[in-house]
Parts: structure tokens; C-alpha cells; sequence
């Protein structure tokens, strides 16, 4: 516990050793919340002010952004800070922590990594989703909403409605996962699985489109269901904080693994040993093991993508990448 105390007291120090990398970090994700906070109330402005944006609106059947809207990109932001410190805090801030890795900028991955925090949190995500998918992902989002609007749940207890909620999404979170991996769709989420470092931010770096399944499947449950907005909301925060700390370097008690993925069973799920491949896909550890996927947790040497493959991804050319890897994925382009 006292040395705990004396990493607490120690890790600001440590952090402003290097003062240039942390204002390069600094300033990336006050931009990131900045953008992400203001481009919501740029666009209610437009759609108060002109008509044509109006007529755009109900073109793409695109609904205006609510007011709660803008508590995302800050709730984003405080869970990676959060996450970033309590993982070096832990860790400790120069055994290779997340943290020290993004200030010290000199791991490509992590970089990257920075990089689609950003494209996240300002909500760019959605607009290059959006624009590859030919205007096309709000009118499936709305659509997968009319069609389950059933609220199956909304007379119950707030506790039941979570217990769940947590089971729908997580089935279908391990089932689109598992879809993600096939030879079909692998190409779009080679994006995640191309991090060469395990880091609290690599569940930002998906690409684009990964994010949009995510949205639409989670709008369908959320409809069928008909779960209260505060369960919602707890929901997210908790699956928020999981997904940043599974992908840390840090070790959780072995009992957890019994209940959800840990982070040495999700080191399997990202090595690049071919035994390791398209293992341990869940949140619950229980649909890994009903549907054959679980590998217990052992050694992981490296991470990412073949060898063949790498020239692809972590190049510092980053919308680049975006772009490539969709139009490998829709076969325009094989380089």
C-alpha cells in the first residue's frame, strides 16, 4: 500500500519530465472534447437557421442531436484520462505504461491509437461512417429502431432491466465480433487487431464502419428492450471503463476470469500466434465457452497483424490507412 501511496504521489512528477510530449498529448485531447462538445451546437444552429440543412436532415433521416449529446465526448475523455493513470499508477508510470508510452510519442501504435481517440471523441467517426456508407448508416440505424420498437422491458425493476440488458448485448456483441473475424469483414477490423502494443486507449481504434455495427446493433437491443435511460447510462459508463482496462498491461484477479474476458485472456484475443487467432471474443467469458471460443490465458509474445500485412497500418499517414482499408475491404484497392 505504500508504495502504491508513493506511485500516486510520484506520477505527476514523472509525467512532466518530458513537457513537450505532454502538451502534444494535452493538446490533443482538450481539441478532441472541444470539437466533440461544439460541433453538436454548430450543427442545431444550421438546422435552426437554414433550410436547405432541413431538407438534408430528412433526406438521410439523421435526427438533431440532443443537448445531452455533448456529455459524451467529455464522459469519453475522463474515462481515457482516468484509465490512462490508474493503469500507470498501477503499472507504474515507467514500466512501460500507456501513458508513458503517448508522451514519450516514440511507439507508432500508440500514436495511432491517439489518433482514432480523436476521430472518436470530435465524432469525425461518424461522419467518414456516414460518407462510406453512401448516407446510408442513419437510415439503417433508424430503421433497426422501427423495427424492434417493442420495449419488451419497460415496466420493469431498473436492476432486472440491467441484468438484461448486459446479456443481449454482450450475446450480441460476441456474435458480431465473431462475424468481424470471418474473411468477409476481417478486412475492416484488421484496424484494431493491427496495434503492435496493448494500451487503455486501443478500444478507440476501430475503424469507422466497426463503429457504426456497433451503434446499430446496440440501437436495435436498446429498442427491443426498451431499457430506462438511467440503466443505459450506467451501462455504458461500466462497459466504457472494461473495455479501456481489458486492454491494459494490467493483471486482474484469476476468479475474475470466470465471469468476464480478463486482460490475459484478451492478450490472447489480439496476438498474433496463429493458435491465438479468433479466440476469446467476448465481454461474459460464458459465451466464449458455450460457442468453443475461450483459450485459457498463457504467454503472448506479439501483437497485430501478419507480417505481410503490416506495411498496411501504425505509418503516421492516418486517414490514409482509414480510407485504404475500406477500399481494400470493398475491393477497389489491393495496396
Amino acid at each position: 500500500m505504500p508504495l502504491l501511496k508513493d506511485r500516486c504521489l510520484k506520477l505527476p512528477k514523472q509525467i512532466c519530465n518530458n513537457r513537450t510530449g505532454v502538451q502534444r498529448v494535452g493538446v490533443i485531447l482538450i481539441a478532441s472534447v472541444t470539437i466533440g462538445t461544439f460541433l453538436p451546437w454548430i450543427f442545431l444552429y444550421l438546422i435552426e437557421n437554414i433550410n436547405i440543412t432541413q431538407s438534408l436532415l430528412g433526406l438521410f433521416a439523421i435526427q438533431p442531436p440532443k443537448p445531452l449529446v455533448i456529455l459524451f465526448p467529455i464522459a469519453m475523455a475522463c474515462i481515457a484520462i482516468f484509465s490512462l493513470c490508474f493503469e500507470a499508477i498501477h503499472l507504474g508510470y515507467y514500466n512501460n505504461s500507456t501513458l508513458y508510452l503517448l508522451i514519450e510519442g516514440k511507439n507508432a501504435s500508440l500514436r495511432n491509437d491517439l489518433f482514432y481517440f480523436f476521430l472518436r471523441v470530435t465524432g469525425f467517426s461518424n461522419v467518414l461512417a456516414f460518407i462510406m456508407a453512401l448516407g446510408m448508416s442513419k437510415h439503417l440505424e433508424a430503421m433497426t429502431v422501427m423495427g424492434l420498437e417493442y420495449n419488451l422491458m419497460s415496466e420493469l425493476n431498473p436492476f432486472l432491466q440491467f441484468f438484461v440488458l448486459v446479456i443481449f448485448l454482450t450475446f450480441f456483441s460476441y456474435w458480431t465480433h465473431r462475424i468481424w473475424h470471418t474473411k468477409l469483414f476481417y478486412e475492416i477490423h484488421k484496424v484494431h487487431h493491427s496495434a503492435e502494443q496493448m494500451g487503455v486507449l486501443l478500444p478507440f481504434r476501430a475503424h469507422p464502419i466497426d463503429h457504426l455495427v456497433t451503434q446499430i446493433y446496440t440501437a436495435g437491443v436498446l429498442s427491443l428492450l426498451g431499457t430506462d435511460t438511467e440503466v443505459i447510462m450506467v451501462w455504458m459508463g461500466i462497459n466504457a471503463l472494461y473495455q479501456s482496462m481489458v486492454h491494459s498491461k494490467l493483471d486482474w484477479p484469476t476468479w475474475l476470469s470466470y465471469i468476464v474476458v480478463t486482460p490475459a485472456l484478451h492478450r490472447v484475443h489480439h496476438s498474433s500466434n496463429p493458435r491465438h487467432f479468433n479466440k476469446n471474443l467476448a465481454i461474459l467469458t460464458i459465451w466464449d465457452k458455450l460457442f468453443g471460443t475461450y483459450h485459457p490465458p498463457e504467454s503472448v509474445i506479439s501483437y497485430g497483424v501478419d507480417n505481410k500485412e503490416k506495411h498496411h497500418f501504425n505509418t503516421d499517414q492516418y486517414l490514409n490507412e482509414v480510407v485504404l482499408c475500406f477500399f481494400r475491404w470493398i475491393g477497389i484497392s489491393r495496396n
